[in-house]
């Protein structure tokens, strides 16, 4: 579940899973977690350890997702916890409610063009917002990857680092946020589109989960 507050600054992403999409589909289940999402957004706690200990009922988010594994038959589990805060959040539900998004933006943008962005991150899962904020060992680890390929093409060794920043660039074209290919315009860019709507708006940050990765 993904959801923001009413003053759109906030937004909480939690996933309550299950063993099986027929005990998914019960209400008590979809009570549960929409009861433990509103429960995240209104306490903002600081990591999963923290939304379990929240009060519950009688007792503790914890306790409420144990009584519900005993009364369903089936395990239940909060496999997932994020929380952002930006001037504008957006949140996107796939309709499989098997994956999902939140993304902060820099000042607010109208509703629509906020879900499309959530959207984009939810199909095409960028590693980062842009280049510069790619995490140094995903960074290492790709050109640890071109390198030994390029090795292994038998190309000259004085070429292999220049092949591999190649190589790099075409990653972040692909994975990260700002230089991907629009999926709803495949002639711009993410960072076009968004100049567009605003050419001062910027994406913040953004947390996706996936019960399939």
């Amino acid at each position: 579940i993904a959801i923001t507050n009413e003053k759109k600054d906030r937004a909480i992403l939690v996933c309550l899973g299950c063993e099986t999409d027929f005990v998914a589909k019960n209400k008590e289940f979809q009570d549960l977690a929409m009861g433990i999402a509103r429960k995240a957004l209104e306490h903002f706690p600081g990591n999963l350890e923290a939304l379990l200990n929240l009060p519950y009922e009688d007792s503790t988010i914890a306790d409420a997702v144990t009584q519900q594994t005993g009364k369903s038959g089936e395990k239940h589990v909060v496999a997932f916890y994020s929380k952002l805060e930006a001037p504008y959040m957006g949140a996107y539900i796939h309709m499989n409610n098997k994956v999902a998004t939140i993304v902060g933006f820099s000042k607010p943008i109208p509703a629509e063009a906020a879900k499309e962005i959530a959207m984009q991150i939810t199909a095409m899962v960028p590693v980062s917002v842009n280049r510069e904020s790619c995490p140094k060992e995903i960074i290492e680890k790709e050109l640890h990857i071109y390198r030994e390929q390029i090795r292994m093409e038998g190309k000259p060794e004085e070429m292999v680092e220049k092949i591999a920043l190649g190589k790099l660039n075409k990653f972040f074209k692909e994975y990260t946020l700002e230089d991907q290919v629009f999926v709803k315009d495949g002639k711009i860019s993410v960072k076009e589109y968004l100049k567009t709507v605003d050419p001062q708006v910027q994406v913040t940050a953004f947390s996706r989960y996936s019960l399939n990765d």
